[in-house]
């Protein structure tokens, strides 16, 4: 499975992850990327991001799609449900900006 983003894009993507309570939200094929197992240039993303304290989420349906199970996902990741209720509620509630692509 390949993610849908170039080399730049995800180097972008790890570089504007910068601190603890950061959010980074996975839909559709970039859920790929929150198992330990992805290889690929977006591979540092995830582990990345939770070495910096970054709130990782990823949509359990779009996991569910893929066949992913949450056994193969890096230790803590956050499988979620209503991955668009919780994106608009942490993106109007708690962040100061919001970097989509």
């Amino acid at each position: 499975m390949k993610t849908p983003c170039t080399e730049g894009e995800s180097w972008r993507i790890g570089e504007a992850i910068r601190a603890k309570g950061d959010s980074l939200f996975l839909l559709g094929d970039a859920v790929a990327i929150s198992r330990k197992e992805y290889r690929g240039h977006a591979s540092s993303i995830v582990s990345g991001a939770l070495s910096k304290g970054a709130i990782v989420n990823a949509s359990a349906r779009d996991l569910r799609a893929r066949g992913i199970e949450a056994s193969e996902l890096h230790e803590g990741v956050k499988v979620v449900e209503d991955i668009e209720g919780d994106f608009v509620d942490v993106t109007m509630d708690q962040a100061d900006r919001v970097i989509a692509w």
